[in-house]
């Protein structure tokens, strides 16, 4: 079973290699890293939905 803490790890960990990739910043403890622990699922869709129109 995955608890909250592993799955927003996941999340935090997908955003890590998403900036690394496409060589952004987000800025360490920034909104976007808060929301990822509050409510991963939503913001790894919202990052699914960015490389979907990024290979379009």
């Amino acid at each position: 079973m995955i608890i909250d803490t592993e799955l927003s790890n996941f999340y935090l960990n997908t955003i890590k290699d998403f900036k690394n990739k496409c060589s952004l910043y987000i800025p360490y403890k920034s909104e976007i890293e808060k929301i990822a622990l509050k409510k991963g699922l939503v913001l790894f869709m919202k990052y699914l939905e960015i490389e979907i129109i990024m290979m379009i």
